[in-house]
């Protein structure tokens, strides 16, 4: 295995950990205990994703002057809309059967299958029923919306990178700050101060467009260590709940310098190597099927088995092993072909 085809890999590796920690606070509140410090799994996802994001945009920026909205929107739709669907259409007779609302259900299926989530739950204070974990891909649809739309205009503005960069990094920090007293302030029930964890997609952004200043002045630092201290941390200060927030933020703060440290660490080799682990990339590489599988899985069996906290995980997260793994595998071929015709001839 090359050292780039392993850097790239072990960002895989991060979503394993990411995903594990979102699994880990669902079954934790199966059995009727109270701990969201796995959350700190979702502002893991956001940072990746800003950071994956934005290093695209700025390289079709580098070669060809402009970003093609048309192909990248298309693409993104495709990489994820056929996934979510596929689990709202398998679903959606279970739910009907066992939920005592149908009605609130088919909203909940409905704003999941459009990515208008977070203004169902936050906005409009409905009910979370099934697809509570729902408002992160909507924050992060209309982050692919909008930003590379913000990036193309600023650019044309002639906005340098360290410009744009420092920008990012400042909207992300003031986000992750506000979310740290946020929960300090309301012992962390955040409400709609949760979703300012989305400045997390900022710092991602910020890190990927200073990627080249971080790697001349800090790749040589034991960044993979910091950030596995900082990881450690954020996870033991949650048990508190008035510090989930910053917990929440410091979750986001160590996923920067994990992934410095894979992409150019010359002295943390350990974790890359640790991160490219076949099994745990293959986790990784499905996080998002498990991600949408999980939840409703866990809402339906905990009806089923009316509310037997043991039998509900065993059910719903081997049924949401299967099942991610059967959804990723068979919509591999539809996504290419669909790429092929509608994206890359274009």
């Amino acid at each position: 295995m090359s050292t780039k085809n392993s850097r790239i890999l072990a960002l895989d590796g991060l979503r394993f950990i990411a995903i594990l920690l979102v699994l880990t606070t669902h079954a934790v509140a199966t059995f009727g205990l109270d701990w969201l410090g796995g959350g700190i799994g979702v502002d893991m996802f956001f940072v990746l994703s800003g950071y994956l994001i934005a290093g695209l945009l700025s390289k079709e920026l580098d070669q060809s002057g402009t970003i093609n909205l048309r192909n990248f929107n298309l693409k993104r739709l495709i990489r994820l809309w056929p996934a979510l669907l596929s689990v709202v259409v398998v679903m959606l007779l279970p739910g009907l059967v066992v939920f005592k609302s149908p009605t609130l259900f088919l909203e909940n299926s409905l704003a999941a299958a459009t990515y208008t989530y977070p203004i169902f739950s936050g906005l409009l204070d409905r009910t979370q029923l099934a697809y509570g974990p729902m408002w992160t891909l909507g924050l992060e649809m209309y982050f692919y919306i909008i930003f590379p739309l913000v990036l193309l205009l600023l650019t044309r503005m002639r906005f340098s990178k360290k410009t744009l960069a420092c920008s990012m990094i400042a909207i992300g920090g003031v986000s992750a700050t506000v979310v740290a007293v946020a929960g300090f302030l309301t012992d962390g029930n955040l409400g709609v101060f949760g979703y300012l964890r989305v400045g997390a997609l900022a710092i991602g952004v910020g890190l990927s467009l200073s990627e080249n200043t971080i790697a001349k002045f800090f790749g040589k630092k034991f960044f993979g260590t910091i950030g596995s201290l900082v990881l450690a941390t954020a996870i033991l200060i949650s048990f508190k709940t008035q510090f989930l927030g910053l917990a929440f933020s410091l979750g986001a703060l160590a996923t920067v310098f994990l992934i410095t440290s894979i992409r150019h660490s010359e002295s943390d080799q350990w974790l890359k190597h640790l991160m490219s682990q076949k099994q745990i990339v293959y986790i990784g590489q499905i996080s998002y099927e498990i991600y949408l599988w999980h939840g409703v899985l866990r809402e339906v069996m905990e009806v089923v088995f009316e509310g037997n906290g043991i039998l509900t995980i065993i059910a719903a997260y081997g049924l949401t092993m299967i099942l991610s793994a059967v959804t990723h595998k068979a919509l591999a071929p539809l996504q290419r072909r669909m790429l092929s015709a509608w994206v890359l001839n274009k």
